[in-house]
Protein backbone atom coordinates (compact mmCIF):
# COMPACT_ATOMS: atom_id res chain seq x y z
CA UNK A 1 0.00 0.00 0.00
CA UNK A 2 1.16 3.52 -0.80
CA UNK A 3 1.75 5.90 1.82
CA UNK A 4 -1.07 8.34 3.08
CA UNK A 5 -1.31 11.42 1.00
CA UNK A 6 -0.23 14.56 3.50
CA UNK A 7 -3.07 16.31 4.30
CA UNK A 8 -2.89 19.86 3.94
CA UNK A 9 -2.90 22.63 6.82
CA UNK A 10 -6.61 23.68 7.72
CA UNK A 11 -7.00 26.91 8.59
CA UNK A 12 -10.17 28.33 10.53
CA UNK A 13 -11.60 31.31 8.92
CA UNK A 14 -14.21 33.91 10.85
CA UNK A 15 -15.54 36.63 9.24
CA UNK A 16 -18.48 39.10 8.93
CA UNK A 17 -18.34 40.20 5.77
CA UNK A 18 -19.02 37.14 3.14
CA UNK A 19 -16.86 38.25 -0.05
CA UNK A 20 -13.90 39.02 2.09
CA UNK A 21 -14.95 35.67 3.75
CA UNK A 22 -14.45 34.06 1.03
CA UNK A 23 -11.27 35.59 -0.73
CA UNK A 24 -9.52 34.30 2.39
CA UNK A 25 -10.35 30.82 1.63
CA UNK A 26 -9.68 30.82 -1.70
CA UNK A 27 -6.20 32.63 -0.92
CA UNK A 28 -5.25 30.50 1.70
CA UNK A 29 -6.57 27.48 -1.13
CA UNK A 30 -3.72 29.29 -3.17
CA UNK A 31 -1.55 28.98 -0.26
CA UNK A 32 -1.74 24.89 0.17
CA UNK A 33 -4.35 25.02 3.11
CA UNK A 34 -7.64 23.97 3.82
CA UNK A 35 -9.90 26.83 4.60
CA UNK A 36 -12.55 25.69 7.43
CA UNK A 37 -15.41 28.01 6.80
CA UNK A 38 -15.68 30.85 6.42
CA UNK A 39 -17.81 31.63 9.25
CA UNK A 40 -19.66 34.76 10.13
CA UNK A 41 -20.81 34.42 13.69
CA UNK A 42 -19.57 33.15 17.03
CA UNK A 43 -22.67 30.44 17.19
CA UNK A 44 -22.24 28.84 14.06
CA UNK A 45 -18.40 28.70 14.35
CA UNK A 46 -18.13 27.31 18.19
CA UNK A 47 -18.98 23.60 17.69
CA UNK A 48 -15.98 23.69 14.64
CA UNK A 49 -13.69 25.45 17.10
CA UNK A 50 -14.36 22.83 19.61
CA UNK A 51 -13.93 19.63 17.83
CA UNK A 52 -12.37 19.66 14.27
CA UNK A 53 -9.05 19.22 13.75
CA UNK A 54 -7.39 22.81 12.81
CA UNK A 55 -3.88 23.72 12.44
CA UNK A 56 -4.36 27.92 12.96
CA UNK A 57 -6.91 29.96 12.31
CA UNK A 58 -7.41 33.54 10.83
CA UNK A 59 -10.20 35.45 13.49
CA UNK A 60 -12.37 38.88 12.45
CA UNK A 61 -12.49 40.60 15.98
CA UNK A 62 -16.33 42.01 15.77
CA UNK A 63 -18.68 39.71 14.10
CA UNK A 64 -21.54 42.00 13.52
CA UNK A 65 -22.82 42.68 17.04
CA UNK A 66 -20.58 39.88 18.80
CA UNK A 67 -16.77 39.41 20.11
CA UNK A 68 -14.71 36.72 18.56
CA UNK A 69 -13.50 36.31 22.38
CA UNK A 70 -15.42 33.36 23.05
CA UNK A 71 -13.69 31.70 19.98
CA UNK A 72 -10.30 32.54 20.84
CA UNK A 73 -10.88 30.81 23.95
CA UNK A 74 -11.66 27.79 22.78
CA UNK A 75 -8.34 27.93 20.19
CA UNK A 76 -6.52 28.83 23.27
CA UNK A 77 -7.53 25.65 25.17
CA UNK A 78 -6.44 23.46 22.37
CA UNK A 79 -3.12 25.17 21.87
CA UNK A 80 -4.38 26.13 18.42
CA UNK A 81 -2.46 29.66 17.07
CA UNK A 82 -4.82 31.93 15.80
CA UNK A 83 -4.46 35.66 15.08
CA UNK A 84 -6.73 38.71 14.35
CA UNK A 85 -7.45 40.03 10.72
CA UNK A 86 -9.30 43.21 11.51
CA UNK A 87 -10.47 47.00 10.82
CA UNK A 88 -10.16 47.72 14.30
CA UNK A 89 -7.28 49.09 16.24
CA UNK A 90 -5.14 46.35 18.47
CA UNK A 91 -6.27 48.17 21.84
CA UNK A 92 -10.03 47.17 20.56
CA UNK A 93 -8.63 43.64 21.18
CA UNK A 94 -10.17 42.09 24.60
CA UNK A 95 -6.67 42.93 26.94
CA UNK A 96 -6.07 39.32 27.47
CA UNK A 97 -5.16 38.70 23.83
CA UNK A 98 -3.47 41.97 22.44
CA UNK A 99 -0.33 40.03 22.26
CA UNK A 100 -2.02 37.50 19.33
CA UNK A 101 -0.46 37.96 15.94
CA UNK A 102 -2.35 40.98 14.33
CA UNK A 103 -2.89 42.25 10.65
CA UNK A 104 -4.90 45.17 10.54
CA UNK A 105 -7.63 45.44 7.28
CA UNK A 106 -6.64 46.60 4.41
CA UNK A 107 -3.77 43.50 3.84
CA UNK A 108 -2.02 42.11 1.30
CA UNK A 109 -2.26 38.33 -0.14
CA UNK A 110 1.61 38.45 0.73
CA UNK A 111 0.75 39.40 4.60
CA UNK A 112 -2.11 36.77 4.60
CA UNK A 113 0.86 34.28 3.41
CA UNK A 114 3.53 35.62 5.55
CA UNK A 115 0.61 35.27 8.74
CA UNK A 116 -0.18 31.86 7.94
CA UNK A 117 3.21 30.80 7.15
CA UNK A 118 3.91 32.36 10.85
CA UNK A 119 1.60 30.32 12.69
CA UNK A 120 2.05 27.51 11.09
CA UNK A 121 5.67 27.53 12.25
CA UNK A 122 7.76 29.65 10.49
CA UNK A 123 9.38 32.84 11.16
CA UNK A 124 7.42 35.14 13.83
CA UNK A 125 4.16 36.48 12.72
CA UNK A 126 5.14 40.62 12.83
CA UNK A 127 3.61 42.66 15.74
CA UNK A 128 1.25 44.13 13.71
CA UNK A 129 0.72 45.61 9.85
CA UNK A 130 3.05 48.68 10.85
CA UNK A 131 6.51 46.23 11.36
CA UNK A 132 8.76 45.92 8.52
CA UNK A 133 7.57 42.91 7.01
CA UNK A 134 10.02 43.38 4.65
CA UNK A 135 7.49 41.99 1.80
CA UNK A 136 9.05 43.65 -1.54
CA UNK A 137 7.43 42.31 -4.61
CA UNK A 138 9.22 39.09 -5.02
CA UNK A 139 9.45 38.42 -1.66
CA UNK A 140 5.45 38.54 -1.32
CA UNK A 141 5.66 34.95 -3.14
CA UNK A 142 8.13 33.62 -0.42
CA UNK A 143 5.30 32.07 1.88
CA UNK A 144 3.20 30.89 -1.08
CA UNK A 145 6.15 28.85 -2.17
CA UNK A 146 7.02 27.98 1.82
CA UNK A 147 3.40 26.21 2.09
CA UNK A 148 2.92 24.93 -1.36
CA UNK A 149 5.87 23.28 -0.75
CA UNK A 150 4.42 21.19 1.86
CA UNK A 151 2.22 19.70 -0.56
CA UNK A 152 3.10 16.37 -2.78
Amino acid sequence: MGAAAPTLPRILVVEDQTLLGIYLGDLLADLGCEAVGPFCSVTTVVPTALKEPLDAALLDVFLVDETIEPVAEILERRGIPYAFVTAYGRGHLPESMQNRPYLNKPFTDGEIGALVAALLGGAPPPADKSASLGLAETAEAAPIRKLRARQP
